[in-house]
């Protein structure tokens, strides 16, 4: 019997004699539990050195007192009641001074040694019989060691007998067991757990076992009986579906009845380890190489093979998907084993073939015959000899690469039709490294087609460049033969001083006509040839589209244009990308439009930014529309080809080359985007353009100060009106927008009145009733200088400068309005304005005392950190503003609620808090019942400090918004709107 046997055993009787201990030693009440179990058990105080009799043979009675001092009787035992043989061993296993150590966490501690034969009553043997000893905890003292032990013997001389005969048995037959031996060894390999079973006995015996099995078995795995591990095996070990698969096994002779019949037995089962992993097993069950009853059991892992398994079917599920796909491109496929010199029918559609051919091939019939037998009967003359080379075995084995395709074309005969056939091999190796080949044909009348296709696109490239070439003739002697003509002129006039001057100036119209030819010519040959390199700069946007209007403000002025831009949702404005040729391309669209559009008419262009899938990217749309001539639907599917241009009688006098369009989309193109066009003849066009481009690092701009300003906006363009609120809203201020100048002053008379002026008023400089300009002039009429007025205007600011700072215009943005740029403007305006909001320089803690008075305020303070605290303690004590505070948000919203409503008149609301967060807390208040709760300014103490912070702010329910460290100029104004 070995320990992990009696180990159940001991903890019972533990367990038991310890309950009676409790009670008071009763040998006779614990006989009761160890009667035949052992052949004698003492309890020990290892506390007090002392011991006590619980159950013992009579014989050891007589030798042993029932009790006495624990060392002395356990090292007596040890001298007299154990052969000699074991008796050092057994007086260092009783040594009760180490038993702590050698104990540690484990509940019992056991040995094996011979008894001295006592009595013939014991046993009548020729030599001393098998005993163990082992100690069993009882019971542990307060600091883990041990209190109370059980030591207990008992007699395992049948069993280890057993084990004993065992192998003696196995040693005298070592030459019989040699082939038995040598084919576990062979087994061991791959298995990581063998053992041999005797079918007659039911005993097994262990020849190798896995850590897992070591750890979790031990040596109950070891040797013992198969109809007991083998059932204890499937049950806590193999998935549920699988534990059938042992059920011819689960006895040894069953088992061995099995073997007789199938001399090599496997199957393989699954296996749910305690981490919830599923490994699979394979078991193999041979009979011994012996003959004696014996039969060896082995457990493989074979994980690895399953894999393997998987991968391949996975590999030929694959190769059949390929084979498909190759299936419904090609008509007929093949595959050809060149060690055999066979071929087989993988799929055809029957087109062309014969059934005896297809009854041949699909039973797999001589490549050599059958290649030939095709080339005889179907490939034209002129074709066969050139096919019966390409398709040779040596030729297919020389040619076709170990990757890719070996090609072919033949013309054949088909239902009296000449047709074109391409034939495609390609090379494969199976399993056992046998080169095959699968072999493919298709129709190729339809590539036939392509290629005549390319040969006419050639063609007609080629009339393009006659085409090109006779144009550039017209277009380069039209300006030429003016330049000439208009020369020739002023020679003849020399002493015409005003004829000369005015054949100079049409000579340099000339001139310029020409060399945009030249230039455009040159754009849309490199263009072309593939030559222009794109240049990877930083540019702004605002600036571009500034840059444009500059550029085409004379053109626009010239031909009396009315000239609307907007720019919507632009986020983006610093990005990567070839400014010099985006601006060619602007400035040819609005150029067209200037041109087709007659005297007077409206040109709109619009710059929006569009949703971007990618991170780094940003989409933007540019659109030009106008009121002009418009174009006809058929001139539209042309105009991007060079040279294209509609002549009508409305522009007939319209200079042009014909290559700004087609250059315009090639650039754009290049730079992954597009051209769009829309016309309607006689009503205008519109010319969409998307273009994609890489973000610059962004430069963040603090607006924290500017958040809650309200400012109102006039502009008579519905467009422009909105989309200039939209940017104020975006910079977290409050935009009211008006649509003349009347009603801008009677808003900001109205608001004047009411204590509650707006921070800024926005005037466009062009509007019906009243100009910006005058509307300024009436304005400050009214309420003075305290609200600043900012002109906005597409025209240059030096016209009306004078007269506007004369009118009281503190600023001038120009159209289009660009978040930053009114950033900017803002930013200006309040470092630069004398009131007490917006002073350039820090403001004093204590002139912040005489500037605002707030006595008789009260204020709760959610701010976790102490040093913030105080700080914010320090500086509103100034003020006489009565401030308590609290750590987190969540009390916040707890102090709120026990107070009664209005007991507090502001909430400073620090954002980043543990518990809750000033968001959350902010949404909390903001839920309670009562207008109050609605309405009580929240202001968020914060160091998050970017719009997008200010927009969480606000989007959470806060009132206003005041950076960390604390700016006492923004936290005065947000105390005042808020306060007084």
């Amino acid at each position: 019997m070995n320990e992990a046997t009696i180990e159940p055993s001991a903890k019972a009787a533990a367990a038991n004699a310890g309950a009676a201990a409790d009670e008071a030693i009763n040998p006779d009440k614990v006989r009761r539990f160890l009667d035949g179990l052992y052949t004698s058990v003492h309890y020990l105080d290892l506390n007090a050195g002392t011991y006590a009799e619980m159950s013992s043979h009579n014989v050891v009675r007589e030798r042993i007192s029932a009790q006495g001092n624990s060392q002395e009787q356990l090292n007596f035992f040890a001298r007299h009641m154990v052969d000699p043989a074991f008796s050092d061993d057994v007086l260092k296993f009783v040594d009760l001074t180490t038993l702590n150590e050698r104990m540690g966490a484990r509940k019992s501690l056991t040995m094996e040694y011979r008894t001295v034969v006592i009595s013939d009553q014991i046993d009548d043997r020729a030599e001393n019989p098998w005993s163990q000893c082992l100690f069993i905890e009882g019971n542990r003292n307060p600091d883990g060691t041990l209190a109370h032990v059980l030591f207990a013997t008992q007699p395992i001389h049948e069993e280890k007998l057993a084990i004993l005969n065992a192998h003696q048995r196995l040693k005298e037959h070592a030459e019989e067991q040699a082939a038995t031996l040598s084919m576990m060894s062979a087994l061991a390999r791959p298995y990581s757990n063998l053992y041999l079973v005797d079918y007659e006995t039911d005993q097994f015996t262990n020849f190798r076992m896995d850590r897992h099995t070591e750890q979790h078995y031990g040596e109950a795995f070891r040797t013992g009986l198969y109809r007991k591990i083998m059932p204890l095996y499937v049950s806590q070990n193999v998935v549920p579906e699988d534990q059938h698969l042992f059920e011819p096994i689960m006895d040894a002779r069953q088992a061995a009845d099995l073997l007789h019949q199938d001399p090599d037995y496997s199957f393989r089962y699954r296996v749910r380890r305690s981490t919830g992993k599923l490994n699979h097993f394979q078991l193999h069950m041979a009979l011994a190489a012996s003959d004696r009853p014996e039969f060896v059991l082995g457990f493989a892992n074979i994980d690895d093979v399953i894999a393997g398994e998987e991968e391949r079917r996975k590999a030929e599920q694959e190769q059949l998907r390929i084979i498909d796909a190759l299936s419904r491109e090609y008509h007929s496929l093949f595959k050809i084993y060149a060690a055999t010199n066979t071929i087989q029918l993988y799929r055809t559609d029957g087109e062309g073939l014969p059934p005896a051919l297809i009854d041949q091939l699909v039973g797999g019939g001589d490549y050599s015959q059958t290649i030939e037998s095709y080339v005889t009967n179907f490939v034209v003359d002129e074709d066969q000899q050139r096919m019966r080379e390409a398709t040779c075995l040596d030729t297919l084995l020389r040619k076709v690469p170990e990757r890719g395709l070996y090609k072919t074309t033949f013309k054949r005969r088909f239902q009296g039709q000449l047709l074109h056939y391409e034939l495609n091999v390609a090379r494969t190796v199976e399993d056992d490294g046998s080169i095959t080949f699968i072999l493919g044909m298709r129709d190729a009348n339809e590539q036939i087609q392509l290629v005549q296709t390319a040969y006419d696109a050639a063609e007609s490239a080629n009339r393009a460049k006659t085409d090109f070439l006779a144009n550039m003739s017209h277009d380069i002697r039209t300006p030429m033969n003016g330049i000439i003509g208009m020369t020739a002129i002023a020679a003849a006039h020399l002493d015409d001083r005003d004829r000369v001057a005015d054949c100079l100036g049409k000579i340099t119209q000339a001139s310029k006509h020409l060399l945009g030819l030249i230039n455009e010519v040159l754009d849309m040959s490199k263009i072309e040839s593939g030559t222009v390199d794109l240049v990877e700069e930083r540019f702004n946007l605002s600036d571009l589209l500034e840059d444009l209007l500059n550029l085409t403000d004379a053109q626009i002025k010239a031909a009396g244009h009315e000239l609307h831009v907007s720019v919507s949702n632009v986020r983006h404005e610093e990005v990567i990308g070839d400014a010099l040729r985006i601006q060619k391309v602007f400035t040819n669209l609005v150029g067209n439009a200037i041109k087709h559009t007659p005297h007077g008419g409206k040109i709109r262009l619009s710059l929006s930014e569009l949703p971007s899938n990618q991170p780094k990217l940003a989409r933007y749309e540019f659109v030009v529309e106008d009121n002009g001539v418009g174009m006809s639907p058929e001139f539209v599917e042309q105009i991007f080809e060079p040279f294209s241009r509609e002549v009508t009688p409305e522009t007939q006098d319209v200079q042009g080359t014909g290559l700004g369009m087609p250059i315009s989309r090639n650039i754009v193109r290049m730079m992954g985007g597009d051209i769009k066009v829309q016309s309607t003849l006689g009503q205008g066009s519109r010319f969409t353009t998307v273009l994609a481009l890489r973000l610059a690092e962004q430069e963040e701009t603090n607006v924290a100060n500017l958040v809650d300003l309200d400012v109102l906006v006039a502009d008579d363009d519905a467009y422009s009106l909105e989309s200039c609120c939209h940017l104020l809203d975006d910079l977290g201020m409050c935009a009211t927008g008006v649509t003349c100048g009347k009603d801008a002053v009677q808003e900001v008379v109205k608001r004047h009145r009411q204590k509650r002026d707006y921070f800024a008023a926005i005037l466009d400089w062009r509007m019906p009733d009243m100009n910006g300009v005058e509307t300024a002039r009436a304005i400050r009429a009214e309420v003075g200088p305290d609200v600043p007025i900012i002109i906005i205007s597409a025209y240059d600011w030096a016209n009306i400068e004078a007269e506007a700072r004369a009118a009281g215009v503190n600023a001038f943005v120009s159209k289009p309005l660009f978040r930053s740029r009114l950033a900017r403007t803002f930013q200006k305006l309040t470092q630069t304005d004398e009131d007490l909001l917006s002073a350039p320089t820090e403001l004093p803690v204590e002139q912040l005392g005489q500037l605002l008075d707030l006595s008789g305020k009260r204020a709760l303070m959610a701010e976790d950190n102490d040093l913030n605290a105080e700080v914010a303690q320090e500086i509103l004590g100034t003020t006489g503003l009565q401030l308590d505070r609290v750590a987190n948000g969540a009390q916040a919203v707890e102090r709120m609620t026990q107070l009664p409503e209005g007991h507090y008149d502001i909430v400073l609301m620090d954002v980043q808090m543990p518990n809750m967060n000033g968001y959350d807390a902010t949404r909390a208040i903001r839920a309670l019942s009562g207008s109050y709760y609605k309405k009580v300014p929240i202001v968020a103490m914060t160091a998050n400090a970017f719009a997008e912070d200010v927009l969480a702010a606000k989007s959470a329910g806060l009132t206003a918004h005041v950076c960390t460290p604390l700016d006492r100029r923004p936290l005065a104004s947000v105390l005042r709107r808020g306060l007084l």
